[in-house]
C-alpha cells in the first residue's frame, strides 16, 4: 500500500484559535521507508520554540511562528516572504507510533520521523 500524506484544512478544538489568525501554507515533502515516515517542513524564519507539533488520531498539525515580525509602521519597499505564520494539517493513512516520533528544526527546515506502529509495516507471511 503507498503512503499518502494528505492536506486537509478541517479545523479541530484543539485549533480553534489559530482559525481566526492568517496562516501560509508551507512547502513540504514525505518519504517513506519499511521503519517509518520522514515529513520535510520549509518555514523560513521559524525557530525551535516557534515550532508547535500536534497529532490527533490521524490528523497532524504543524504551526510555525516567526520571529522576524516587522513593525505595523514600516512599509517595506519590497516583501518576498508574507509576514505570516505557517501552518500544515495533513491526514496520515497509516498507524504512528507516538512514543516514538523525533522532531528536528535546523534552518528553517523542520524535519520530523514518525515511526510506523508494529501493526501497520508490512509483513511476510509463510506458506506451509
Amino acid at each position: 500500500m503507498p503512503t499518502e500524506v494528505i492536506e486537509t484544512n478541517a479545523v479541530t478544538e484543539n485549533n480553534q484559535a489559530a482559525r481566526e489568525e492568517e496562516f501560509s501554507q508551507p512547502r513540504f515533502t514525505s518519504a517513506r521507508n519499511q521503519d517509518d515516515v520522514e515529513l520535510r517542513v520549509w518555514m523560513p524564519g521559524v525557530s525551535r520554540d516557534g515550532v508547535d507539533v500536534s497529532l490527533d488520531d490521524d490528523q497532524l498539525t504543524i504551526i510555525g511562528r516567526r520571529r522576524d515580525r516587522v513593525p505595523d509602521a514600516w512599509r517595506p519597499l519590497f516583501v518576498e516572504l508574507g509576514n505570516y505564520d505557517y501552518r500544515l494539517r495533513v491526514r496520515l493513512n497509516l498507524r504512528v507510533d507516538t512514543d516514538g516520533i523525533k522532531a528536528r528544526v535546523e534552518d528553517g527546515v523542520l524535519t520530523l520521523t514518525l515511526p510506523i506502529h508494529g501493526e501497520a509495516k508490512p509483513r511476510r507471511i509463510e506458506v506451509r
